[in-house]
């Protein structure tokens, strides 16, 4: 990805965006309902709603844009990955091709790089993104009421605990 490092910063900057903008939206409705519909005021509840609506659209935009400039990252590097490889396979000996399957061939050429173009539009920048933007509203919410936070991540060590006893099964299943 070092010569789409533009692409991959312009992506990564989205991303931290995101994870900002994102915990805006249920604070502004919070927000909304306590200033605007508690105490009915029109002009309070029309100017937050337009707000809203505006940090629904940059939400939208920039998630748009990271959509987009991640998967157009990951298909530059399986190009790229695709066309080093078919420039390596066109200097092997013919004797090569005899005595390899042509399923590995296969499977290394197109299953492989398209494993490779995943880890790009869906791997490492993406993960990124949602663990920061979990640790922004993570943050927000002990802000917010630090005892409801703790009240509502109670219930997280069951779930790991479930998904761990999810997760066996399913591996000896697959096994």
């Amino acid at each position: 990805a070092l010569p789409y490092k533009k692409i991959m910063f312009f992506s990564l900057s989205v991303i931290v965006l995101i994870a900002f903008v994102s915990p805006v939206r249920p604070w502004l409705i919070q927000y909304t309902l306590d200033q605007a519909v508690l105490i009915p005021d029109k002009k309070i509840l029309l100017s937050l709603t337009l707000i809203i609506l505006g940090v629904i659209v940059v939400e939208t935009a920039l998630l748009f844009a990271e959509e987009y400039y991640t998967g157009l990252l990951g298909q530059l590097v399986v190009r790229d990955l695709r066309i080093k490889l078919f420039t390596h396979l066109t200097r092997f000996r013919i004797k090569f091709f005899d005595t390899t399957p042509v399923g590995t061939l296969v499977t290394r050429t197109v299953s492989d790089i398209e494993i490779i173009a995943d880890v790009f539009t869906d791997g490492f920048l993406i993960i990124g993104g949602d663990m920061l933007q979990i640790i922004m509203i993570v943050s927000w919410m002990f802000f917010m009421n630090w005892e409801l936070t703790l009240i509502s991540l109670s219930s997280i060590p069951m779930l790991l605990i479930a998904t761990s006893i999810f997760k066996n099964a399913i591996k000896s299943a697959f096994q």
